[in-house]
């Protein structure tokens, strides 16, 4: 379904512990759905709609669980000492 570079982007996304059961908001569980219904084996042809629709709704770049479990460090810090970026209400956000 997907090329083994992709594939590879996305595993590295979670950890190995959740590559079997990925959340639900991860791509990988939409692959995986997809893999269950398309997959080798069965009986059930992808139809050109679906695969536009697989290729075109799927992430652009993939950050990896490091950096994730970073970037949520940061946030804590951040947080804790209300290091916050100014934002101001309104259509600009100037």
């Amino acid at each position: 379904i997907v090329d083994k570079e992709t594939l590879d982007g996305l595993l590295a996304t979670l950890p190995k512990e959740q590559w079997e059961d990925p959340p639900e908001d991860s791509y990988l569980y939409t692959l995986k759905c997809y893999a269950e219904t398309y997959g080798p084996g069965k009986a059930t042809k992808m139809g050109w709609y679906d695969y536009i629709y697989m290729k075109v709704s799927g992430p652009l770049f993939y950050d990896s669980a490091e950096d994730i479990a970073d970037r949520k460090n940061r946030f804590r810090e951040m947080s804790l000492k209300g290091a916050f970026p100014m934002e101001f209400p309104g259509p600009s956000n100037v």
